[in-house]
């Protein structure tokens, strides 16, 4: 029995993909090792399969994959290197292999119990305040609908409020026959498309959070009237997270979008600008305007906990010995 070792670099359960790919790989006939390190002494295996979500992993994985092609065949995915084609051409030339790009469609549809789930992939719905999203990039601007897929814990879908109302209704229903208590829609509902039906519907749903996004100022009077929406119907509070990215504009735009949301009663979920293409965390994070990476992890700290903002002034909060937020 041929033998494969995948690793995916970054926490156990990172990457969907690996985890397919795993089951896929055993289901036609290979004995499969899924680790997050590769060792020394991992000498025995036919093939060794590479997996990185985040940019910032593909330097380990490069070092990593240096050593398993004097082993044995080697395969190397994951969304990190289908972000930006710095991400692909850095990899092949680092280790002389080239990666697979996109969904493999050999195991996408593999069929399992997974930690998470994608009822479709792609997304339609591209707006100015998309900004560098990689969705249209990895998964198409047009929806693939996987009506088989099992419900998990965690939903992945990217736009799930621009779906045909039918198959929205199908999430729902298979979800309400799992009854598996509270599920994390992670990636959100687009304001652009989100609507009262869709907010009726939804609401039968089991949500943990109600989960938008309010990255660019430009989106805001969709933004705003969907949270307004919200709260008239009762949700409001740590039930509502709005994913806020700091460091895509001015400080000033930045702060105004994320105080709307505490203003209008909801919780902001300030993410920090990363490019697509860095590799860090050895190098400094490359800001834009007036940002400077201190300064995003200053107004990080202090916007993602309510028992900051709730109880102290942004130009009261000391952090690493300064006052980062002072000027607001």
């Amino acid at each position: 029995m041929k033998s494969a070792m995948i690793i995916t670099v970054g926490s156990p359960k990172e990457s969907l993909g690996a985890l397919k790919l795993a089951n896929w790989l055993t289901r036609t006939g290979w004995k499969v090792t899924q680790r997050t390190e590769l060792g020394y002494f991992d000498r025995q295996y036919d093939l060794y399969c590479f997996s990185a979500v985040f940019s910032w992993r593909l330097p380990k994985l490069v070092e990593m994959v240096r050593q398993a092609k004097r082993w044995g065949e080697v395969w190397i995915g994951g969304p990190a290197v289908s972000f930006h084609h710095d991400n692909r051409a850095y990899v092949e030339q680092e280790t002389g292999i080239k990666p697979h790009i996109g969904i493999d469609e050999r195991f996408e549809r593999e069929p399992g119990q997974y930690p998470m789930v994608y009822f479709s992939r792609g997304c339609p719905a591209y707006t100015a305040a998309c900004g560098c999203c990689p969705v249209p990039r990895l998964e198409g601007k047009r929806f693939t609908f996987y009506p088989e897929a099992e419900p998990a814990k965690l939903l992945l879908d990217n736009n799930l409020s621009a779906l045909p109302d039918e198959y929205q209704q199908h999430i729902i229903q298979k979800y309400l026959q799992w009854n598996c208590g509270r599920v994390d829609a992670n990636s959100g509902f687009e304001p652009h498309t989100f609507t009262e039906k869709t907010l009726l519907r939804w609401k039968a749903m089991p949500l943990l959070f109600w989960r938008l996004g309010y990255d660019d100022l430009s989106e805001r009077e969709e933004v705003l009237e969907m949270l307004r929406l919200l709260k008239r119907h009762g949700y409001e509070g740590e039930r509502v997270r709005v994913y806020t990215i700091i460091g895509n504009e001015p400080i000033d735009a930045c702060v105004r979008r994320i105080r709307e949301v505490i203003e209008l009663g909801m919780h902001p979920w300030p993410q920090r600008y990363r490019p697509l293409n860095w590799l860090g965390p050895d190098g400094t994070l490359p800001t834009k305007f007036d940002w400077d990476e201190p300064t995003l992890i200053a107004y990080q700290h202090f916007y993602s906990r309510a028992a900051y903002w709730k109880q102290i002034k942004p130009e009261e909060f000391r952090y690493q010995s300064r006052f980062p937020l002072l000027r607001h």
